[in-house]
Formats: structure tokens, sequence, C-alpha cells
């Protein structure tokens, strides 16, 4: 049975789906409907149209449930993704380490306008800017991100959970800043295990930096 929910377990694994939907629960669990099945077989956020699942229980349940609810994205795990009749467009690999680099790099003072105009030239889509800043802010309120970034050569973004943390979005607009970018998040979130989900073509920069290979995800869109 699927029910809403007011808990949501601690993240125990390099799960990108699970950091992105405890980050959300950290941030929004007060505003936001989250959904759980069966007990804790699988967790559901629902943002803005988009959403996010943990894990996977009675598949029919979960297909009747979505048809339902007709979100614009589905992000989770491929194979739960393929199961469920929802095959994204492209599979995306999800990766960790520790971050065990100690030391700060010094990066320069930012405002959200700043990060948001490195994030659009790096290609992301991103919601409106208004709705953007709002969500940084609150995640950087609420302890739940943080945000190295160089005026003209790049950014990183990072949602923190517990002993996890994942880097939700990286810009590199000057050759060799992308290394420097992961090096400055990995010292930002010493002691977790850092998580990162991103295309085939980019998961060989992320293994020269030490991370390995976990497991394929996706992002289902509506037509």
């Amino acid at each position: 049975m699927i029910k809403r929910t007011t808990e949501i377990p601690p993240v125990t694994a390099p799960s990108a789906e699970a950091i992105r939907l405890a980050c959300l629960f950290a941030c929004y669990g007060d505003s936001l409907p989250f959904w759980v099945q069966n007990d804790g077989d699988a967790f559901i956020a629902l943002a803005d149209g988009d959403i996010t699942l943990w894990g996977c229980g009675d598949r029919d349940e979960l297909r009747e449930f979505l048809d339902f609810v007709k979100p614009n994205s589905l992000f989770s795990r491929l194979d739960i993704l393929n199961e469920l009749g929802y095959p994204p467009p492209e599979s995306l690999w999800v990766l960790s380490r520790p971050a065990d680099l100690a030391g700060e790099a010094a990066g320069d003072p930012f405002r959200s306008e700043d990060v948001y105009a490195l994030l659009h030239a790096g290609g992301f889509a991103l919601p409106d800017y208004p709705a953007f800043a709002v969500d940084l802010c609150r995640r950087l309120n609420h302890g739940g991100a943080k945000v190295f970034m160089k005026q003209g050569k790049g950014a990183a973004v990072t949602l923190q959970t517990g002993d996890f943390a994942l880097l939700s979005g990286l810009v590199s607009l000057q050759k060799g800043f992308g290394t420097a970018a992961v090096t400055a998040a990995l010292q930002q979130n010493y002691g977790r295990q850092m998580v990162v989900c991103c295309r085939e073509n980019l998961a060989g920069f992320y293994q020269k930096n030490g991370f390995q290979k976990q497991y394929l995800a996706g992002s289902w869109l509506r037509p």
C-alpha cells in the first residue's frame, strides 16, 4: 500500500535517488508530498511535477500510482524505470568515492544569480531564476547545500544528508577547472561519501578523479 509519510529513513548507501529524496525531505518535508510503499519498500517525492523514486516494492501498484499522478519526469534506478514501463531517453552512471581530501579551496563570494548563470552556461536545465534562487537559498540556510564558485571559470553545487553528499551540478568553463571544482567539493564535504550522477561520456572524468561506478540510473521525461 502507498500512503503519505512524515518520516524518511537516513541514507545508508551511495544512492543518488536516496540522497536527492532525503535532501528534498529535509528542506520541504512540511510543504511537499512524500509517500511510502509497504512501510519502506519504496519512498516517493513529488516536487513541481517531478518524481524521485527510491526503491521499488509492488510494481503493479507503483504503475497505477504513477499513471494517476502523471509526473513530468521520473528519476530512479534504470532497472526500476524499465520494469515500470518508464524507459529514460538515456542511462546515467552513478559513481561514488570517499570525500577524504582535507583542506579548503578558496572560492569567490557568490550570489544566487552568479551560480544560476554559470549552471545555465553549462547547459543545465533550470527552472526560472526566482524559483532557483528560493530553492538554493533555502537549502543553504538549512545546511543542506554547499557551493564552490569562481567567476568566469565555473562552479560546483553539492547537496548533503547525513554521511552522504550528492554533486548535483558541476560546470567548467575553463580547461582544468573541472578537476579543481571536484577537489573543492570533496574538501567541502570531508568525511562524507560523495555521489555523482552523470552521462556515459563524463564517467571517465569522474573515474580519473577517484570515483567508482556503482549502478545505472535514469530520468524519464514525459513526451
